[in-house]
């Protein structure tokens, strides 16, 4: 089933956008040069940098559990982008899951 998308409700930018806000008055300079340029991508990639760690330590943890994390992240990639075209919030949205992970497999 596709993905359909319409135009983006007022409320729903105002959502967002205060929510960037907040989260950019939260984080240090350097972290918010981190966040700026952060995909899904890096995201992703994080967690499999990690999981070669983990195991290169003989410590290696259960990371499938974490495909169904990026299965939704990917369904909810589809909104959001629609939300944040044209605008600097959608990196801002990755970092952080990407700085929890990094922080609960290490």
């Amino acid at each position: 089933m596709p993905f359909k998308t319409g135009p983006v409700s007022l409320p729903g930018r105002r959502i967002i956008r205060e929510a960037f806000e907040e989260l950019q008055r939260t984080v240090s300079p350097l972290e918010a040069k981190d966040f700026q340029n952060t995909t899904l991508e890096d995201v992703e990639k994080a967690a499999i940098d990690i999981e070669n760690q983990l195991a290169a330590r003989k410590m290696l943890r259960n990371m499938r559990r974490l495909k169904p994390l990026f299965q939704g992240l990917g369904h909810y990639s589809q909104s959001i982008e629609v939300l944040c075209n044209g605008t600097p919030y959608l990196p801002w949205i990755w970092a952080p899951i990407k700085l929890i992970l990094t922080v609960i497999l290490h």
